[in-house]
């Protein structure tokens, strides 16, 4: 499949995301497979078997895909509200900080 390295994660995300626009799934889910064999930590495996149970409408199978490389990419956890803070538990506190914007 790919000549040379056989470890190529870029050039394995790139058969795996041409496949997944020509609606190969099949061959699509191979590629990522293996893809997250090599890195199990790579997020564009895990963000490509996502966009594959999407595209399958596998919806429950694509949820846990897109809630795991949310906390990938953001590495955040969730804030929380601080009891007992002088602004009436308005504050929001967490273990990094995190930078809130309107859109």
């Amino acid at each position: 499949m790919v000549d040379g390295d056989s470890k190529n994660i870029p050039a394995r995300t790139k058969i795996a995301e041409a496949y997944v626009n020509t609606n190969q799934y099949d061959k699509a889910s191979e590629v990522v497979k293996k893809i997250l064999e090599l890195n199990p930590k790579s997020h564009e495996g895990t963000f490509l078997a996502g966009r594959i149970h999407l595209a399958r409408k596998e919806y429950n199978d694509a949820s846990p895909s897109f809630n795991l490389i949310s906390r990938k990419i953001l590495n955040l956890q969730a804030p929380t509200i601080s009891s007992g803070s002088r602004n009436s538990g308005t504050e929001i506190s967490s273990r990094r900080k995190v930078n809130w914007r309107r859109r």
